[in-house]
């Protein structure tokens, strides 16, 4: 349910372990808790009765189960269990997580994989005219980036292999002419297309459609190649507090490389803004409704202040 159970310090030592009831309630606490995530893997408002989760916008309370306030939509009008604005996870949190406050995550996962299929298959494109999805502050959303991402290798070699052996097949129907072009030496009679009224062989289609789909594959994999997932390449850990002020924090996090990006975000009490190493600058996470503030982009130009934001990316393995 990707809920924080073990929090342990760089070398690996057990601080502090965290268990959970079906709902959310602690069933057992041991050590340290030195994150704020908790069940499901959304921050904790530790010390308030029965335990109050931030799901980025609502609070959920595991005492009655319920969230503290209704829902804005109904997911499923067809699903009866949706028509309660105040349920969790219809009611199984077992089977279910409700990360948004919105909907199921598998839909979340869903979205977050065919926008990451989507733009690497465009090279970059579908988020550059969207909206850059580090900035999602959603666990099910990134861990279906992952997905997106595999499924997007598999599709791009599947086109370096299947075009290649089409440019191979073309070439090798065509018949070379006396002076070795193959042009004028297509065969006569044979089948051919009709594109703007001009008769393509078929032998030359194919191998012309070959060449841009492995074309198109060989791209596709040298723009995921130089963009790589942040954190792909680094070690597995926890929240990590970088850099303490009046105003907040600057933590770095990276909980499953491979399967969900890592971050390196700036807290301030229910705020927080993920930081985008490409542009160096701050944007709203997910249920941040305020931009950055003046202030916190001039601390990217104050030395210690670099200074961990850099310490922060050899955590991700950059």
């Amino acid at each position: 349910m990707s809920s924080t159970s073990v929090i342990a310090d760089p070398n690996g030592a057990k601080l502090g372990e965290n268990l959970y009831k079906p709902w959310g309630e602690d069933r057992y606490t041991w050590g340290t808790a030195a994150t704020t995530f908790g069940f499901t893997g959304q921050r904790a408002e530790r010390g308030v009765a029965g335990g109050l989760y931030y799901y980025n916008d609502r609070w959920y309370d595991s005492y009655i189960t319920q969230f503290t306030q209704p829902d804005t939509i109904i997911p499923d009008p067809y699903n009866p269990l949706d028509w309660n604005r105040y349920s969790y996870a219809r009611y199984n949190p077992v089977k279910y997580t409700d990360p948004t406050g919105h909907w199921p995550d598998w839909f979340d996962y869903a979205m977050g994989a065919g926008s990451q299929f989507v733009n690497d298959m465009t090279f970059g494109l579908f988020y550059a005219l969207t909206v850059d999805p580090e900035n999602i502050d959603n666990a099910a959303y990134q861990e279906g980036r992952e997905a997106g991402r595999a499924a997007a290798t598999v599709v791009s070699s599947a086109e370096m292999v299947l075009g290649t052996a089409a440019v191979a097949w073309g070439l090798g129907s065509m018949t070379p002419t006396a002076g070795g072009g193959l042009a004028a030496a297509l065969p006569t009679g044979g089948t051919s297309l009709v594109i703007a009224g001009v008769a393509i062989p078929a032998e030359a289609a194919v191998a012309g459609a070959g060449a841009f789909a492995a074309g198109h594959g060989f791209s596709s994999m040298v723009y995921m190649r130089n963009h790589p997932m942040l954190g792909e390449n680094g070690p597995q850990f926890t929240s990590k507090t970088l850099w303490q002020g009046k105003e907040g924090r600057l933590d770095v996090e990276n909980p499953n490389p491979g399967n969900r990006p890592g971050q390196i975000h700036f807290q301030q009490g229910k705020n927080k803004w993920i930081y985008d190493p490409a542009t160096n600058s701050f944007s709203p996470a997910r249920g941040t409704k305020l931009d950055p503030p003046g202030w916190l982009n001039d601390f990217l130009g104050q030395n210690e202040f670099q200074n961990a934001i850099e310490k922060g990316l050899r955590y991700l393995g950059k």
